[in-house]
């Protein structure tokens, strides 16, 4: 059985716009503007020598560029990120140290360590803008890369919407990992009439320790990590936990396409129907979870639906119970409707209607009349009348990774860690009206896109803005009095 996941950080997601500030970076934001775009160059004006990108992973990848010219290049830009699902266009902009000419020679390394690593398998992609002494610029054509290490043997193996990449293990290994990929991605399709957005990409490590190696800043007990807007799940897979594997492998894979079919930066889908969902898919919580539930249940110790739409307890135990009872609770709606009224309330979800309201719209009942209804068909007591008033969203205070520039990963704990205590982040709920371009100086990071930040850093500047234009108002009306 796949351990309960945790999410730390999403943001799907979607981290670390201030501390990008804090590494000397400026953000700046298009207000709507057009981007800039490229003045035609004559052709054999800048030829490209070189360019290229190496890397130590998973510390740095650096960007090199050699190009003649007739005329003398004066400026030098490097635009960088990674192809991702994200809530407004978030470019990384590098200006390299180099000495103006007609032959030129430039080189920026992006640092992971200062930015907070891309996931294994993530596409990079890169472009230059070129500036001569005429002031005209050439835009030379972008280029991509995957993020890997070179140090494994990596084999792959597609098909089914997935594509599983593994070293070490056998063939067999592989095919059975695979097949049980594209079965539990045919098992999610018969349950809520979903298909993956694209495809997927498994990566699988053969040790704890080497899925660790691969990912700055995560937990030393982590056993898979899920990218949201990344398509990219990772996992350890160590020889003898192949049934923990498998189970993890459906889990994640529902995670990543209902985050897929559901992303937006209007809302975030409840706790206990996303995680619901995902151990719907891995066969649900085993049988010594369904036994502590029905204890649960008979003791009246169970949570009102309403609490568990944002984060689950800190406590493990009733953590755990909070897992179980999602499970059985989605479990419920998924056996007394049709995979294409799940469908439906996913897609109420995405379009930003609240909860209560697209269960009104599909089922016929808001969160406190499937809670009783739910009750209702496993001989629970019902709700009391002060667990019927509805229940706020706990607030989320995210645990940023240091200068971090990925979307959070879902975390999922190895079968091996013990007690881990599940804490789920949502997507930021905010989303920027405009482009937004985030600029760096030479020698630090790539900027994150939390936008949740970047909505604060836009009021603070506003604020700033008005106090400013209202100081130098009362200077003018001073100044005409005396």
């Amino acid at each position: 059985m796949a351990a309960p996941t945790r999410s730390t950080g999403i943001l799907n997601r979607r981290q670390g716009s201030l501390a990008a500030l804090a590494a000397g970076g400026l953000i700046l934001f298009g207000l709507g503007l057009s981007p800039v775009t490229a003045r035609a160059a004559p052709a054999a004006n800048v030829t490209v020598q070189n360019n290229q990108s190496s890397a130590d992973f998973p510390n740095t990848l650096t960007f090199q560029l050699k190009i003649h010219s007739s005329t003398t290049i004066e400026r030098i830009v490097l635009e960088y990120g990674a192809n991702q699902t994200t809530c407004g266009d978030v470019v990384g902009k590098a200006f390299p140290d180099f000495s103006p000419g007609e032959d030129v020679t430039a080189e920026w390394t992006w640092n992971m360590h200062q930015s907070g690593s891309e996931p294994p398998g993530a596409t990079i992609w890169w472009r230059w803008r070129v500036t001569d002494s005429d002031g005209t610029e050439t835009l030379i054509d972008k280029k991509e890369s995957i993020w890997l290490d070179s140090e494994h043997p990596w084999k792959s193996l597609a098909g089914g919407g997935v594509t599983l990449h593994w070293y070490r293990a056998d063939a067999a290994f592989g095919k059975q990992m695979h097949d049980t990929a594209t079965k539990a991605l045919t098992h999610i399709h018969d349950l809520i009439d979903l298909q993956p957005q694209g495809t997927i990409d498994i990566y699988l490590y053969s040790t704890y320790d080497e899925l660790g190696a691969a990912v700055l800043y995560e937990p030393g007990w982590t056993g898979g990590l899920s990218f949201g807007g990344y398509n990219i799940i990772i996992l350890g897979i160590p020889a003898g936990e192949e049934s923990w594997g498998m189970g993890a492998i459906a889990h994640e894979l529902m995670h990543t396409v209902v985050g897929d079919y559901t992303f937006s930066c209007l809302v975030e889908i409840p706790t206990w129907l996303n995680e619901g969902l995902a151990m719907v898919s891995q066969g649900g919580p085993g049988a010594q979870g369904l036994s502590d539930l029905q204890a649960s249940i008979h003791q009246n110790i169970i949570f009102p639906l309403q609490t568990l739409g944002g984060n689950f307890p800190e406590d493990a135990n009733q953590a755990q119970l909070a897992y179980e009872e999602s499970f059985s609770v989605v479990d419920y709606l998924i056996r007394t409707g049709e995979a294409s009224k799940m469908r439906s309330l996913l897609t109420l979800l995405s379009g930003g209607m609240p909860i209560d309201d697209a269960l009104n719209g599909i089922y016929g009942f808001g969160v406190n009349g499937l809670d009783t209804a739910w009750r209702q068909s496993v001989g629970a007591q019902p709700l009391g009348d002060s667990q019927l008033q509805p229940t706020a969203t706990p607030t989320v205070v995210p645990t940023f990774q240091p200068l971090s520039v990925n979307p959070p990963p879902t975390l999922t704990a190895s079968p091996t860690a013990g007690a881990i205590t599940p804490t789920v982040t949502p997507t930021p709920t905010t989303t920027p009206t405009t482009a937004i371009v985030a600029t760096e100086s030479s020698g630090f990071g790539s900027i994150g896109s939390n936008e949740t930040f970047l909505v604060i850093f836009a009021w603070l500047l506003c604020i700033l803005l008005i106090v400013t234009a209202g100081t130098v108002l009362i200077i003018v009306i001073t100044r005409r009095k005396k």
